[in-house]
């Protein structure tokens, strides 16, 4: 899915104000959102900040609290996270932001995955 169509359908879905990852957001987070994500041929990179673990991270509003930038991609994309479940991302790249590649799933199966993909990494 192109950058332009999927802002436009996220802005379809879900008119600000809006509710991602429990923090009201309107246009001014979704413009410093997007204007920190590249889009490749294949992953969305997160330009800006990651936390210690390398996931991308931005403040809800100034002052507020920060929220993962793949957790925010996969809500405007797919709807809310189901209860148990964390997103993983299955391209491997923890700076990616391409709600294609991001699935959600649980804890055990996260974990699953990444062994799998540490084993058949060559």
């Amino acid at each position: 899915m192109r950058l332009v169509q999927f802002e436009a359908q996220a802005s379809a879905l879900f008119p600000p104000p809006f509710t991602v990852l429990g923090e009201r957001v309107n246009d001014s987070f979704l413009d410093r959102y997007w204007a920190k994500v590249v889009q490749g041929p294949g992953c969305w990179g997160w330009l800006a900040s990651p936390d210690g673990c390398g996931y991308g991270r931005i403040r809800s509003r100034p002052g507020g609290r920060f929220l993962t930038s793949h957790r925010v991609a996969y809500e405007l994309a797919h709807g809310s996270i189901g209860d148990g479940l964390e997103i993983d991302h299955v391209c491997r790249n923890r700076a990616c932001v391409n709600p294609a590649h991001l699935d959600a799933v649980t804890r055990a199966e996260n974990n699953r995955r990444m062994w799998v993909a540490r084993r058949t990494a060559p």
